[in-house]
């Protein structure tokens, strides 16, 4: 049988060392892997601004393939052969201009390995780097006329339509000479096969016409990730790449074993185009099968909101689901080995010695204490701010004292982002945000290895803010080593730092990344729960009046005009345990707005879950939290309705829901171990700022929204007007504006 794939045929030549197959291949690989991505991407772009091109593109593929309104894959593939192709004079035209404005290699460098004197009569030295310079030759008006800078295709053809060529040391794109680039034929071809499929069955158009596209300064032109959100498509039909995706996973099931598998509800192409709805739209998809999958490249992606799938992968077979290697790779470098990265015996490890940690009366006492104090902090910010009618972020201040709680109570420092005080502080906090959404980016950059490797873009910017972070805890763990072992009295210690220390924890690196762990789970969720708990209560005045009553009656106090510090001094384990319905309005917050909305885990072996379908090996799995509080089916017809009364009893007591239905904090063996630290934190928060002042939407029609990201952070901006609580009247202009990211 004949192999027409590049490997084989050199195997037929008898070219048997492995290495010199290797390099080759690798060689070919990375030639042919970004180019005709990126000159596509241009490409796409350029229609999007010039939509008479993409017409005549459109029609040009039209006349060609003989094809006018078709909906037939196989007829629009089967119609691409090397005669109608070779005919697209217009289309090749279009994208040999796309490379002549957007060279996939703008930039391209040789090593003088002798001193030499050019033609234009210059020297240059042995070791100088030469470059020539497509992506600046292709601005040129000497050499393209006073129209260089636009994209016209007509350039490139003669009189009579058909395409005509330019010197190849005019238009550099594929090299020239000796080094000239072998794969161009092979490029265009799968250049304009894709342009034909997609300009046949999609009209392109910028959602913000005004918006400009920018490129990143890398080894390849690549169209900065923005993008992303300026395409909006007009579809005519399913996208060739989605349909293909689909039939080749059902042909491989066809003639695989025959096991019964979750219907399929789309591909991660679905995902990408309801990016900035993602969670509505997979609780769309919940809503018609409890449980679904979505096809990837490489793999299914089942996600469940069954409540029996969920207790069966976070409990009944939890060995069988964990981070796995690609998560880990992807949350090593920021996270190392902490709690949220391994599996097995190292996840265990730490498991045990953070549960016995959280368990610690003392460690409960002192993260109260730090909750007051940041609570107050964040109240006179707040006091300030509507005295002197100054706008806030509300959600930015949220984040910064939920920063400062969580990084006093596990390294017993002051951060105080809020007050700005420690430099040093403020710097490792502003890394580690950027180190955290840089991470979170690796998710969907299928490059960044690569970019890791090449210490570039955004990569490098990791490995900048990664040092920070990694110097700045070192030298508080060093700090804090010292001051045990060189104390005789040996003080009380209540940070968690310091009693990980007395149980002789000694490893920097150990401690550095279970530190790391908790500062990350602790600072984004009660924050984010705290800014949608605020934005319900805006909208539901009655609920808030409510709230502040019940803080009123559990403290005891009835003046709310009295200083913040002296209210905190009331709010007692006690007086926390009284605030049921406070409790049960933020249990509902999250509810509707978990922190995270979907948790995906690893299928480590094939599995039959509750539900009779199969799961397979390297199959992502994932519940939904966002979703499952959303179902009628699980919360009855009201599900979509804030209502905190669901959770209380006839005598107005919390009551608790499964785990497995309600699932912000996980359940199993990884269920939240902060959780209970995480409410007292809300509630205390909750009580000061309630129980100090009353919040109002002054644009009550203004809707807020979520940005899609790993956490269920607020999107878009809002006006809660802040006064002083009953004792005194509303002022109309003293306005709080709500987050505005």
């Amino acid at each position: 049988m004949i192999k027409a794939d590049l490997v084989s045929r050199f195997l037929a030549l008898e070219e048997t060392d492995p290495k010199y197959l290797r390099d080759i291949i690798l060689s070919f690989i990375i030639a042919g892997r970004d180019t005709t991505a990126v000159t596509l991407s241009w490409f796409l772009y350029l229609l999007c601004k010039n939509p008479h091109v993409q017409e005549k593109i459109a029609q040009e593929v039209r006349d060609t393939t003989k094809l006018k309104n078709t909906c037939n894959i196989d007829e629009i593939t089967n119609a691409l052969t090397e005669g109608t192709l070779q005919k697209m004079n217009y289309l090749h035209a279009a994208l040999t201009e796309t490379l002549r404005l957007y060279p996939a290699v703008p930039v391209d460098g040789k090593l003088c390995l002798s001193d030499e004197t050019l033609p234009d009569g210059f020297s240059v030295k042995r070791g100088d780097m030469v470059s020539y310079l497509p992506y600046a030759m292709g601005r040129m008006e000497f050499l393209w006329g006073n129209d260089a800078e636009e994209f016209r295709p007509e350039r490139w053809l003669d009189q009579n339509g058909a395409f005509q060529q330019q010197s190849s040391f005019k238009f550099t794109a594929f090299q020239a000479g000796p080094r000239i680039c072998l794969g161009k034929d092979f490029a265009y071809r799968q250049m304009k096969v894709f342009a034909a499929v997609l300009c046949h069955g999609y009209k392109f158009k910028l959602a913000f016409k005004n918006e400009e596209v920018n490129y990143i300064v890398m080894l390849t032109l690549h169209i900065d990730a923005k993008m992303l959100d300026y395409f909006s498509l007009d579809i005519k039909y399913l996208a060739a790449a989605v349909l293909a995706l689909v039939i080749a996973v059902l042909v491989a099931e066809k003639h695989g074993r025959r096991r019964k598998r979750h219907p399929i509800a789309g591909t991660v192409f679905h995902q990408l185009v309801n990016f900035n709805r993602l969670h509505d739209y997979m609780t769309d998809l919940a809503r018609k099968h409890s449980s679904y999958r979505l096809l990837s490249l490489s793999s299914s992606e089942v996600y469940t909101s069954d409540p029996t799938n969920v207790e069966y992968i976070l409990k009944t077979n939890f060995s069988n689901y964990g981070k796995g290697r690609h998560q880990y790779e992807i949350l090593r470098d920021l996270l190392g080995d902490g709690i949220f990265t391994v599996d097995g015996e190292k996840w265990r490890h730490q498991r045990k010695a953070a549960s016995y940690q959280f368990s610690s009366k003392l460690l409960r006492d002192y993260s109260s204490s730090v909750f007051k104090g940041n609570a107050i902090k964040l109240a006179a910010i707040v006091s300030a701010a509507a005295i002197s009618n100054q706008a806030i972020e509300i959600q930015d201040l949220l984040f910064k004292s939920t920063m400062d709680s969580v990084f006093n109570i596990v390294l017993g420092v002051e951060l105080d982002t809020m007050g700005g005080t420690y430099e040093e502080g403020t710097k490792f906090s502003s890394s580690f945000d950027d180190a955290s959404a840089i991470t979170i980016l690796r998710y969907i950059d299928v490059f960044w290895k690569a970019k890791r490797f090449l210490n570039i873009g955004q990569e490098a910017l990791l490995k900048k803010h990664v040092r920070v972070v990694d110097e700045f805890v070192y030298n508080v763990i060093k700090s804090k080593t010292e001051k045990v072992h060189n104390q005789d009295d040996k003080p009380v210690r209540k940070d968690l730092l310091s009693r990980f220390l007395e149980l002789d924890e000694t490893d920097p690196k150990y401690l550095k990344d279970i530190i790391l762990s908790f500062i990350i789970a602790g600072k984004d969720t009660t924050a984010t729960t705290l800014s949608w708990f605020l934005f319900r209560l805006c909208k539901l005045p009655h609920v808030q009046e409510k709230i502040a009553q019940e803080v009123k009656d559990a403290t005891g106090l009835s003046d709310f005009s009295k200083p913040e510090e002296e209210f905190a001094a009331n709010i007692t384990e006690e007086a926390l345990e009284k605030m049921q319905y406070l409790h049960a309005a933020l249990t509902e917050t999250l509810r509707l707005y978990p922190a995270v909305p979907w948790d995906a885990k690893i299928c480590f072996s094939d599995d039959v879950w509750p539900d009779g379908f199969y799961v397979k090996k390297g199959d992502v799995v994932a519940y939904q939290p966002y979703a499952m509080g959303r179902m009628k089916s699980l919360w009855g017809d009201d599900a979509e309705e804030f209502k905190p009364e669901r959770w209380l009893d006839i005598d107005g007591k919390f009551q608790q829901e499964s785990p497995f239905k309600f699932t912000a904090f996980q359940a199993g063996p990884r269920v939240c171990l902060g959780k209970d630290f995480s409410y007292r934190q809300m509630k205390i928060f909750s009580a000061i700022l309630l129980g100090s002042y009353k919040f109002k939407l002054v644009d009550e029609h203004k809707s807020i929204h979520y940005r899609t990201s790993l956490t269920l952070h607020l999107d878009g901006e809002g006006t809660p007007d802040a006064h002083r609580g009953a004792s005194q009247p509303a002022s109309e202009n003293n306005n709080i504006i709500w987050d505005k990211n």
